[in-house]
Formats: C-alpha cells, sequence, structure tokens
C-alpha cells in the first residue's frame, strides 16, 4: 500500500502480523555525510579526457576511446542508498487453529485484507494509506465482541534511534549516519477492552476493535546545497493529531474518493473472464494465448494493477518513483533504490499519461526543474557547455554527475529523456500555463546543453554526441542511435513548445 509519501507491506501472518513501512524521503548519503559532497562529486579534470576520448573515436581507436572513458568515472562516495524506516509487529494470542485464511489486495478500492477464521472467530485486517491525511490506516475486527488481544510494537534496523511510548502512541525518533533526523509515531485506539502501554509497547486486551494510524517524516528538503529542513517531530505529531480527531469511516471515504477519483477512471476489456480466480491460480496457469481467458484476465489485472502502483508511489507534493516506487525493507537496497534516467523513471511514468493518471507527473516536474542548479554546475564542469544535465543514476541529493558503473555510467542523454514525460504531460492537458512556467524552461536549458555538446562527425560533417554509450551496450563510438532519437526528440519538442 502507498499513498506517495509512504509505503507499506503487509506480509499477513496469523501469530505475529508485520507491516514494514517506509517513508521516502529516508536516505542515508548526501552533504550530512560528506562536507566535500558537492566537490567531490564533480573532479575538474574532465574536459581534457572528454577532448581525447573524442579524437581516440574520429581516429576510430575505439579500444583505446573505451580505455580512456574510464577517467570520466566518479565516486560513489556520499550517494547513499534510500532505507527502511522500520517495522511494525503486532503480536496476537493464537491457537494456530486457522482455517479460510485469505491474503488480499483490492485494486478498486485501494486496499490490502488478512481474514482468517480461528476457533470459530472471524477476525479481519484491514489496511489503506490515505493520501489526503498522509496517514497509514490498519483497522482490526472479529467476528465476536471482546476477541482482539494484542500487542504492537516499533522495531527499526537504525543505531541511533529511540523508541518511546505514551497514552496509547508510540513515537520511534532518530538520526542516520548523515544526521537526517527522522521520526515515525503510532497510535492505538481501541473500541471495547483495554488499553495499556508499556516503555515500549502498546497491548489490548479483549476489545472489539483495534484502530491504528501511522505516520512518519524526515528534515529533508530537496533545496541545494543543505538539503535539510526543520526537525519533523512538530509535523508528524500534527499530521497524526489531525488524524486521530477523524473516525475510521471518515478516514476510509476520505482514502476511497481519492483514490478512487484516479482508478476508477480507465476499464480494460480485452476478453477477459470476470470470474474470481486467485492470481496465483492466474499465474500457474497462465499460457498467453489470445484465445485462453484465464490469461486475458491476469493481463487486465496486471495492467491495472501498474496503475495502481504509480498512484500509490507518485502523488503530488511527494518525491517521484523510484526503482522499487515506494517499497523498499533493506539498508542497501539494488541500485540504492534510486532514481535511473537511463529508462527507469522515464519508463515508471508510461503510464502515467496514457492510462489518465496526469496527476501522478507532477512530483517528476519538481523533482527535474529543483535538480537543475546542480545540473548547470555538473554541465559546466564536466563538459564546459551551458544548460544542465544529469547522468544514468540520481539520488534525493541531485546527484548529477556520473557515477562509477562501468556499462553506464555516462550517460548526459538522461535530462534530455526527462524532458519527454515533462513535455507528453502538455501535449495531454493543453495546459500553457504549465508548459511556460514549468515545461518549457527545464526543455530549454537540456537543449542548450546540446547545442553546445553536439561535434561534428569528421566522417560526415552532421552533428553528434560524442562520447556516447548506447546503455550497457557500448562501446564508446560517436552518434549511437539512441543518443541521436533522444537529442532529436529533445529538439523537435522544445521547438514545438517554443512556438
Amino acid at each position: 500500500i502507498g499513498n506517495g509519501y509512504m509505503g507499506g507491506m503487509i506480509f499477513g501472518e496469523v501469530a505475529q502480523e508485520r507491516i514494514q513501512f517506509n517513508e521516502k524521503t529516508l536516505w542515508t548519503g548526501g552533504p550530512g555525510e560528506w562536507e566535500d559532497y558537492r566537490g567531490g562529486n564533480w573532479p575538474e579534470q574532465n574536459l581534457e579526457p572528454l577532448k581525447r576520448i573524442r579524437e581516440l573515436i574520429n581516429e576510430q581507436n575505439f579500444d583505446a576511446a573505451d580505455e580512456a572513458a574510464y577517467d570520466l568515472m566518479n565516486t560513489d562516495r556520499a550517494y547513499g542508498a534510500y532505507q527502511t524506516f522500520g517495522d511494525i509487529y503486532l503480536d496476537f494470542a493464537s491457537s494456530n487453529n486457522t482455517e479460510d485464511y485469505l491474503r488480499e489486495l483490492d485494486l478498486e478500492d485501494g486496499i490490502a485484507r488478512v481474514i482468517y477464521t480461528e476457533d470459530g472467530i472471524t477476525y479481519k485486517r484491514e489496511y489503506f494509506a490515505n493520501y489526503p491525511d498522509n496517514v497509514i490506516v490498519m483497522r482490526l475486527t472479529a467476528s465476536e465482541p471482546g476477541a482482539l488481544t494484542l500487542s504492537s510494537k516499533f522495531t527499526t534496523p537504525h543505531d541511533d534511534t529511540e523508541i518511546t511510548a505514551r497514552n496509547g502512541r508510540l513515537k520511534m525518533t532518530g538520526n542516520l549516519d548523515n544526521e537526517m533526523a527522522f521520526e515515525s509515531q503510532m497510535l492505538i485506539q481501541n473500541e471495547g477492552g483495554t488499553l495499556e502501554t508499556k516503555s515500549d509497547k502498546v497491548e489490548v486486551n479483549g476489545a472489539d476493535s483495534v484502530t491504528i494510524l501511522l505516520t512518519a517524516g524526515t528534515d529533508y528538503e530537496q533545496k541545494y546545497p543543505a538539503y535539510k529542513t526543520e526537525h519533523p517531530h512538530e509535523r508528524v505529531t500534527s499530521t497524526l493529531n489531525a488524524a486521530a480527531e477523524k473516525s475510521y469511516n471518515e478516514l476510509l471515504v476520505t482514502h476511497q474518493e481519492d483514490y478512487k477519483e484516479l482508478f476508477d477512471r480507465v476499464e480494460l476489456n480485452i476478453g477477459q473472464d470476470i470470474a474470481d480466480i486467485p492470481p496465483n491460480e492466474l499465474l500457474d496457469t497462465y499460457t498467453g494465448d489470445n484465445d485462453d481467458m484465464n490469461s486475458r484476465t491476469l493481463e487486465s489485472l496486471f495492467f491495472q494493477y501498474g496503475r495502481y502502483l504509480l498512484i500509490s508511489s507518485s502523488r503530488d507534493g511527494s518525491l517521484p518513483a523510484n526503482l522499487q516506487g515506494v517499497w523498499n525493507d533493506s539498508t542497501s537496497p539494488p541500485w540504492s533504490a534510486d532514481y535511473h534516467t537511463n529508462i527507469n523513471v522515464q519508463m515508471n511514468y508510461w503510464p502515467s499519461e496514457v492510462t489518465n493518471l496526469s496527476e501522478t507527473v507532477p512530483p517528476l516536474v519538481d523533482y527535474v526543474d529543483k535538480m537543475r542548479e546542480r545540473g548547470r554546475e555538473t554541465a559546466e564542469i564536466h563538459y564546459g557547455a551551458a544548460g544542465w544535465v544529469t547522468h544514468n543514476e540520481m539520488n534525493i541529493f541531485d546527484h548529477t554527475g556520473p557515477k562509477n558503473w562501468w556499462s553506464a555510467f555516462h550517460f548526459p542523454e538522461a535530462a534530455a529523456w526527462l524532458t519527454q514525460p515533462l513535455w507528453e504531460h502538455y501535449l495531454f492537458s493543453s495546459d500553457t500555463e504549465y508548459l511556460e512556467e514549468e515545461a518549457y524552461p527545464i526543455m530549454k536549458e537540456a537543449a542548450e546543453f546540446w547545442l553546445d555538446n553536439l561535434v561534428e562527425d569528421p566522417r560526415d560533417g552532421k552533428l553528434v554526441a560524442s562520447p556516447s554509450y548506447s546503455p550497457e551496450q557500448g562501446s564508446f563510438r560517436a552518434g549511437a542511435s539512441m543518443s541521436q532519437q533522444i537529442i532529436w526528440d529533445l529538439f523537435t519538442n522544445t521547438l514545438e513548445a517554443t512556438e
């Protein structure tokens, strides 16, 4: 589940439920980890290697060009990684005599559920991430009164953390190694039975129902050079207090109205069967055959699941969807769970306009807009060019220089490609104010970089990107097809935007 800001993964065990949660801005790295973050990511010696590589390519000495290109690599120091915030554990008194177990994610309502029967009592857990109120909501009910007995607690892998409890509210606050401050608060509310607050957990005995509210935040702000704002305590506290004043039904209605306004816009009919077959069975029997109704059902389901993931990972005011959307249970996730701009970020947003989810695009627009300040410095230092540029990997601290992954580090076309979803946002909305004030300045500066950085190819006199490296394919050449196509697209769209 997710609301753009936060994400939760529901594991669904009977005796001990685990809810792993994230808040999009919790990252290691950045200026808090290394004082020389700016200088360290931008060595000053790159113009001479760039000139030499171009000469070797013009001489068609490609092996030497590939070797020389290693001088363009950069440091990963203080790059950091997206972090898990922590886990909530709900421990239940269980007889392990469980029947009729069901775990589901309802795409139409944006609600995850765990339902089972134990000793003749049916237990239901419902989970959703409410965007308007910015809380994750958990609701526990049973078919008989007084049947809910549980304890709840926070855990986190981050060392510099304090967990306290008071009046049914758990607070987890701490700092990462880069001095990023973070805080989450969880409020447990019981109907019936008793509630007792211990030093680091909350126990509920004999309740009819339980509602749990969770929110979280950090002191991060995407603002160069400090990327820091006030401690999140007051913000987190006020958010949770405001949500706590509403009933569960009010929070549910607010969530459903907001979510369904986006999700319900599109239906897909490709001849699928409407039978209620569990996805695991659809996966097991999938053939891909056009006449197989179960296969059509799975494809239709995955189409809507993709829309669900984008709604859950990218909402106005949040950071955009990263490599893993918003979900990550690791302190060292694959590829840092970052923003890969040599296709992955763009791919995340391919469904946005064509499946009528235009409202998911503003986080990407805002993120790209704010990275330009560092991107201008990268363009000047690495290429001696105007405009702005970034490469194949980015974090939340606007790392716009190359990294050190040998098969993909050189990709200055990333900035140009990032302008494509911004332009398409205008094409689908016809919002000329947005184009003039937001998209066009970004596009124009990206085009200015390439006007400065294209070089004449001695073979035919045409302007090409050099060195040019087809991502993860190589090797270094002049005018790889992917480079030329992306730059052509940028120039064509920018000319049209100018008109």
